[in-house]
């Protein structure tokens, strides 16, 4: 992952661990979802 020193620092970093997040969350509630059927 390549972060350029201009701009906001970490901001890259931010949306990719947001999104990390986000996708372990939609993974754990379609697991959820599909023990529920």
């Amino acid at each position: 992952v390549n972060i350029s020193k201009d701009g906001i620092p970490g901001f890259e970093i931010t949306i990719l661990f947001t999104g990390t997040i986000l996708g372990v969350i939609i993974a754990v509630i379609l697991h959820r979802k599909k023990n529920n059927v």
